[in-house]
């Protein structure tokens, strides 16, 4: 039985080699008529995708509970196409289109139980819509908050990340943070 059962095993797989072996095999160098050795990047159809960090202690002070702060300082550019990095925080896209929008933050204030929020800001304007939060569980522990947003952006839009205290008018520390855009349409 065992026999059999490889023997059928040895002959299903010699037959998907034959009719492998049977299709037509690209050239070196060609996929679609098109030799890859001799492509202008400016005749590809490439979307826009942008990707800036914080790997930075930076402390936003928190005057109000309940009030949305933007992080405003030490991002670095990683990947920039199809966009501009502005200032030292935003994302400012050079085409008019539909964006997924990936943001997350390591997080944490000198209070246990806190609620903390994050969001995307458009041209310095809070979207509570995307917003994700999470609640502190310890003094000084950080908590990761994560989120994704889809929506139309207008050529010149600047996106930015901004945090939220919900319970406390109590300094948030932002230890990471990236913020990345792809136009999907």
């Amino acid at each position: 039985m065992i026999e059999q059962d490889l023997q059928l095993q040895i002959n299903s797989l010699n037959d998907r080699l034959e009719k492998s072996e049977q299709q037509p095999q690209l050239q070196d160098h060609q996929h679609n008529g098109i030799d890859s050795t001799k492509v202008d990047i400016n005749d590809l159809d490439l979307n826009a995708y942008s990707y800036i960090y914080n790997n930075t202690d930076t402390t936003i002070t928190v005057g109000t509970a309940d009030t949305w702060y933007e992080i405003d300082s030490n991002f670095s550019n990683e990947l920039i196409f199809g966009a501009l990095f502005v200032g030292s925080h935003n994302i400012m896209v050079a085409q008019t289109g539909v964006y997924q929008i990936i943001f997350s933050s390591s997080l944490q204030t000198g209070t246990a139980d806190q609620v903390l929020g994050l969001t995307i800001a458009k041209g310095g304007i809070v979207l509570e819509n995307p917003h994700e939060n999470g609640t502190t569980v310890a003094v000084d522990k950080s908590i990761n908050i994560a989120g994704c947003a889809i929506l139309n952006l207008t050529a010149k839009d600047e996106i930015s990340l901004a945090v939220k205290n919900y319970t406390l008018a109590t300094d948030i520390l932002v230890e990471h943070a990236n913020l990345s855009l792809f136009r999907i349409g």
